[in-house]
This record gives structure tokens, C-alpha cells and sequence, in this order.
């Protein structure tokens, strides 16, 4: 039912779709069952089992928000967002009440196209942000599809091109978008480690970090921790251990003073956490190794 239910116009909106009909072996390439427009509302509701999803459903959200749900995990689909639908797996898609949604769609299939959305899949995920750029090439693309009459072979080559141009073009964009995205991020964590390196003498927080970095509190910790794999406190109170190791080897400073040049305001709290990360106190680790022997 649901392979004819959004063909028209109808009460969950209004859609235009192409005349993507292939001969059965004519073309060893990638291959459009179907592409088409749609702008809808809540009465918008699609839903496939894993064995009616045959092709891939690239969806390129234009305008409002959608939402599908592939193998119970939820994704929403704002401006700009491509979700890439994969076939095999369940697959649900639909928009909330007083909500609509315009978008393009391609249900396709291929080695090529297989390829491409796996490897971006498996490095993105299953939705995806790009440029408002590449947004505009793959509308043109898919509106010269629409209004293109079939003839046998002619518009097939054609289609051929035109999934082949937004593939390189899906391709290209994404990575330009999440290199940058993971060079921020690079910038980020550069910048924690720089300012403790410069600050970890003094009482330093996470609050007061994130506010000199102009970043919150929140997504400090979040990017830090995926890239170094553990949070600036952590870091920050490993850095602090290794200074004060320096420091009871290469001088003849007190414990105490070993720990409020480090950072602690507590000799207590300095002991606990040092014995905890070494196995030793600080006076055991100074007699193990230090240069005053």
C-alpha cells in the first residue's frame, strides 16, 4: 500500500515525482527506482519491514523537519540534513503534528552507490549535515530530472549522470564539513591543554576554563574526552602528579610545598590522589627517586 499511497496530492500533501524506468539489464551502473518532491504534513507516515526496504531512500530535507527511524533509533531531518535510509533494515519515516516537511528523494541502487553510503555511513552515520551549496546542486539535479521525458536509453544515461554528480558532490561535501568540524574540535582540545599547561599552579575549574575559552562547560568536556579519552579534570590532575613527581626528584621541597605549587589547596587531597595514582605516598616516591640521596 504504501509504494502508491503518496504518488498524488492527497490530504498529507503534495508530491512530484520522475519517470525513472529502467530496461532490466541495459545499464551495469547505478540505478533510480524512483526520485521525486514532496512537501507534507502529519498525515505523512511511512512505514517498511526490513524485506520491503529493497533500495537505498536518500531523503534531502529542504525546508521544516522529518523523522525516520531505522532499526529503533531515531533520527530528525532539519534543513540541510541528507538521511540516507539503508536497505534490509526496517525503516520508518513520518512528521509530528503541526509540523511540515519538504524534500527530495532517490530510492537507488548499485555498487557504486552501495559503496559510497557505506563508507559514509560508517564514518557519519546515518544522517548527515551538508553545505546549503551542495543543498542547491543536488535540487537542481533532481528538478532537471522531473522535468526531463523518458526516452528509452537517452533518459537513462541520464540518470546514470545525474546520481553519479550528487554522489562526488554528497562525497566531497561531507568530508569538507566534518574535516572542519574535527579540525575545530583538534582547536579546542589544542587549546584546553594550553591553558592548563599555563594555569595548573593556580585553582583552576572547569568553569572558569570553559568561560575563557568561549566555549560551555558541556561540550568542552564532550570533545575533549573523544579525543583524548579523558576529561580536562582527569588530565588536568595527571599533569599536576607528573609536576609534582619532578619536583620530589629533582628538589628538596617539603610535601606541602610540592603540593600547592601543583595546584592543591589541601596536602591531604594532594597524598590521596598521588598514592592513588602511583601505589606510593609522596615520601615514597621521593625515596625511591629522588637525585638527593
Amino acid at each position: 500500500m504504501y509504494k502508491h499511497q503518496y504518488d498524488q496530492d492527497g490530504a498529507f500533501g503534495k508530491v512530484r515525482l520522475s519517470c525513472c524506468q529502467f530496461s532490466a539489464d541495459l545499464l551495469p551502473c547505478d540505478r533510480c527506482y524512483q526520485a521525486g518532491w514532496s512537501q507534507v504534513n502529519h498525515l505523512y507516515h511511512i512505514d517498511r519491514d526490513a524485506h520491503e526496504a529493497e533500495s537505498y531512500c536518500i531523503v534531502y530535507s529542504v525546508k521544516g523537519k522529518g523523522r525516520f527511524r531505522l532499526n529503533g533509533k531515531l533520527y530528525e531531518a532539519e534543513a540541510d540534513c541528507i538521511g540516507i535510509l539503508e536497505p534490509g533494515i526496517p525503516q520508518e519515516t513520518w512528521v509530528e503534528e503541526g509540523e511540515s516537511w519538504e524534500f527530495y528523494f532517490m530510492h537507488l541502487m548499485g555498487d557504486n552507490c552501495n559503496n559510497i553510503f557505506q563508507y559514509i555511513i560508517k564514518r557519519y552515520g546515518h544522517l548527515i549535515k551538508v553545505s546549503k551549496g551542495t543543498m542547491q546542486l543536488i535540487a537542481k539535479k533532481i528538478e532537471a530530472l522531473l522535468r526531463t521525458e523518458y526516452t528509452y536509453f537517452k533518459f537513462e544515461v541520464f540518470v546514470v549522470q545525474v546520481i553519479s554528480d550528487i554522489l562526488l558532490e554528497i562525497l566531497k561535501d561531507v568530508n569538507e564539513v566534518y574535516d572542519d568540524q574535527i579540525q575545530s574540535a583538534n582547536e579546542l582540545v589544542n587549546d584546553v591543554i594550553s591553558y592548563i599547561y599555563e594555569n595548573y599552579g593556580s585553582s583552576v575549574t572547569l568553569k572558569e576554563m570553559s568561560a575563557k575559552l568561549y566555549v560551555s562547560e558541556e561540550h568542552m568536556i564532550r570533545i575533549f574526552k573523544k579525543e583524548i579519552g579523558m576529561t580536562p579534570y582527569h588530565f588536568l590532575k595527571r599533569f599536576r602528579l607528573k609536576k609534582a613527581c619532578e619536583l620530589l626528584i629533582y628538589s628538596q621541597k617539603s610535601t606541602k610545598e610540592v603540593a600547592q605549587e601543583v595546584g592543591y589547596s589541601s596536602v591531604g587531597g594532594f597524598v590521596s590522589q598521588f598514592k592513588q595514582e602511583y601505589q606510593v605516598t609522596p615520601v615514597e616516591y621521593r625515596q625511591s627517586y629522588s637525585v638527593y640521596r
